[in-house]
């Protein structure tokens, strides 16, 4: 699954260890509020390493084929709809399973 993740020759090709999030609430990046501010969110590659790590699970779990575009936002959404559809006739759990997290209206 090459391409999914960043690009470079500072970019590693072994997942480095994780530091732990401790913050406690849920957060969300922002931008500086003006070139050269510093008072925009500064991410580290451990946040990004674990999300990247989670996408490329589901999708090789569920079937969807990553690409390198970009302007593809349904990505994620794709590796929902696989996974709801396989778990909806039989292994896996099934739909009772869904459903038994409050999310078998939305599939």
């Amino acid at each position: 699954m090459a391409g999914f993740g960043p690009l470079g020759p500072r970019a590693s090709t072994v997942r480095p260890a994780a530091t732990p999030d401790t913050y406690g609430v849920q957060t969300w990046a922002k931008d500086c509020s003006a070139p050269g501010a510093s008072d925009g969110t500064i991410m580290n590659a451990s946040w990004f390493n674990y999300h990247t790590g989670n996408w490329l699970y589901a999708a090789s779990q569920s079937g969807v084929v990553v690409t390198n575009d970009e302007s593809n936002d349904t990505f994620f959404y794709n590796i929902i709809k696989a996974v709801a559809a396989s778990n909806s006739g039989g292994s896996g759990g099934g739909a009772g399973a869904i459903s038994a997290f409050g999310v078998g209206s939305l599939l």
